[in-house]
């Protein structure tokens, strides 16, 4: 039998050495325009081959540029191999199975000289979810076995009222909630992409092309907008959501809720899960028992990464459950401002399968 443990470590970026102890086989990083893509050189100062992924979306951006270099510093400061790995952000999946193809590369190299389970770090910050989630399937032992970190730093966005905002609804009405997400969709702002959100299912979790009627269970996140207008689109049963909260400021929860307000509005309250902004063990346990009954559901993670995490790792443990990626016609370069605080989650799987 095969036991998981997802679990969590915060500490100040000037303590992350802390975790410096760990020994990893492979990382895997993006040099996005996000300062914070870099926070895994802050918490690993052994590792054996890194994977760098790169934006041919961004490659002219300065920021971008900066921390692609301190990363190739950082791998030769340590002695780490690196391999950069091109990505289009609009159609990561090509990407994916060039990292796909590395990781299975190594692992058979691996298994002739050693036999204990191989350690991985995952950047969450920098990497699409359709990468960094993506990977976790295939990187499983044979038997079952696991071992995963993933790094966050925390941080906060400046936006317009209007950007992270949804619109103000003055009176109720009785017009069903997907027809009023429709109505008032028009009406909002992208924050971090330029909306045309599609879904696709992340290969590994599930079906392998989305299924209709399935329970849903959204990730809330500040594109109340482009949320609308995806569910619009979907065909799935009952509706669940996720709001983050307690959040990483104090109107972290606030803009959530008002940007997804109309859809809030048609949700009844025991769909309602509500877990920390980081707090993806916290949201594992609440998915688990959800999805460990009746028909197979679907996850669409659209707010915070450790949610996301969450999500993925609670559709490892049921098989069946679809894990789904919205993707953008394009991503927005916004800067964000890091809060000075790394959490570095633990995903471990021991035992074996029956």
């Amino acid at each position: 039998m095969l036991h998981t443990a997802l679990t969590q470590s915060d500490f100040p970026r000037r303590r992350a050495g802390s975790a410096k102890s760990t020994r990893y086989d492979v990382a895997f990083c993006a040099a996005s325009w996000d300062s914070r893509c870099t926070a895994i050189t802050d918490v690993c100062e052994s590792v054996d081959v890194v994977i760098i992924a790169t934006f041919v979306n961004h490659e002219a951006s300065p920021r971008a540029q900066r921390h692609l270099a301190r990363i190739i510093d950082w791998c030769d400061r340590i002695g780490a191999t690196s391999v950069r790995v091109a990505v289009d952000s609009s159609a990561p999946a090509p990407a994916l199975n060039v990292v796909l193809a590395l990781l299975a590369e190594h692992r058979a190299a691996r298994h002739t000289a050693r036999s204990d389970p191989a350690r991985y770090l995952v950047d969450l910050d920098g990497l699409p979810r359709f990468l960094s989630l993506g990977v976790l399937p295939s990187l499983a032992e044979p038997a079952g076995g696991l071992s995963v970190d993933f790094v966050y730093e925390t941080s906060t966005y400046g936006f317009s009222s209007e950007q992270a905002d949804g619109p103000t609804i003055e009176r109720p009405t009785r017009r069903p909630p997907l027809v009023r997400l429709a109505e008032t969709a028009s009406t909002l702002q992208s924050v971090f992409t330029r909306g045309g959100w599609r879904t696709i299912t992340i290969p590994g979790y599930g079906a392998t092309q989305p299924a209709p009627n399935r329970p849903l269970t959204v990730a809330l996140g500040f594109d109340g907008h482009d949320t609308a207008m995806c569910l619009r689109r979907m065909r799935f049963g009952q509706l669940a959501v996720v709001v983050p909260d307690p959040g990483v400021s104090n109107d972290f929860v606030r803009r959530c809720e008002t940007a997804n307000q109309v859809l809030l509005r048609g949700v009844g309250p025991e769909n309602v899960l509500r877990a920390g902004a980081i707090d993806a063990s916290g949201l594992y346990r609440q998915l688990l028992p959800r999805l460990s009954h009746g028909t197979p559901h679907a996850l669409l993670p659209v707010g915070t990464k450790p949610h996301a995490l969450a999500m993925a790792v609670a559709a490892l443990e049921v098989p069946g459950t679809e894990l789904l990626y919205r993707m953008p016609a394009s991503h927005v370069e916004r800067p964000s401002t890091p809060r000075g605080g790394i959490v570095l989650y633990r995903l471990r799987r021991s035992g074996s399968r029956p």
